[in-house]
């Protein structure tokens, strides 16, 4: 099993690595090849799990490896913004910071069997908690013409693109922009193609880069 590990902390990233790499060593196999993104050595490295935080998610990582499963570590967020997140991107696991080595290697083999991974104290915040689950993450919300404009930004369009397709102006997409980031509680580009994407039930082949807003 490939493991990359992605994280914003370097001393955490290695010391993930190395309780990894001591599994090896105690189970006799190698059953974890695992890279740290940050300083990985190899170009050619494909990944079955990518370990991510708050701070390393993100999409063009997730458009690179799109076959790899993914576990977000939570560094302490609150559950509002982990159900955004989840929401936002294509997550199949979620373990807290103070998860012990077993219970890691559980969630990896776990996630890799194609199971979702979901610790008891999350499970019961992200399922009996009233309004964890912000309302406006419901793309029906939005109006025929924000559909478009979702749709563009999903393709990768830059604003002068997406205003020449809609026949409009550059301000008018910006305006536009604005009203869905605010209906949606989102701030970036990239979470508005992935919430569109996991909201329609598929992935958009593109591989665009996404444009600043």
């Amino acid at each position: 099993m490939n493991v990359l590990i992605f994280l914003s902390n370097y001393l955490f990233c290695e010391g993930i690595k190395n309780l990894l790499v001591l599994e090896n060593s105690k189970s006799g196999s190698k059953p974890f090849v695992v890279e740290c993104g940050r300083n990985s050595k190899k170009e050619k490295f494909i990944p079955d799990i990518v370990l991510v935080d708050f701070y390393s998610i993100d999409q063009k990582l997730l458009l690179r490896y799109p076959d790899a499963k993914v576990i977000l570590i939570n560094t302490g967020l609150d559950q509002k913004v982990i159900a955004s997140l989840m929401y936002s991107f294509k997550i199949d696991g979620l373990l807290a910071a103070e998860t012990d080595s077993n219970l890691l290697v559980k969630a990896l083999k776990a996630v890799n069997n194609d199971e979702i991974w979901l610790d008891n104290k999350h499970v019961k915040a992200l399922l009996h908690k009233e309004g964890l689950v912000p309302k406006g993450y419901e793309m029906h919300a939005a109006t025929p013409r924000e559909h478009e404009v979702i749709e563009c930004v999903s393709m990768g369009l830059s604003n002068k693109e997406i205003a020449s397709k809609l026949c409009v102006s550059e301000q008018t997409v910006k305006a536009h922009l604005n009203r869905i980031f605010k209906r949606f509680n989102i701030s970036s580009r990239a979470k508005l193609a992935a919430l569109a994407t996991n909201g329609n039930g598929h992935r958009h082949g593109h591989s665009h880069n996404m444009h600043a807003y």
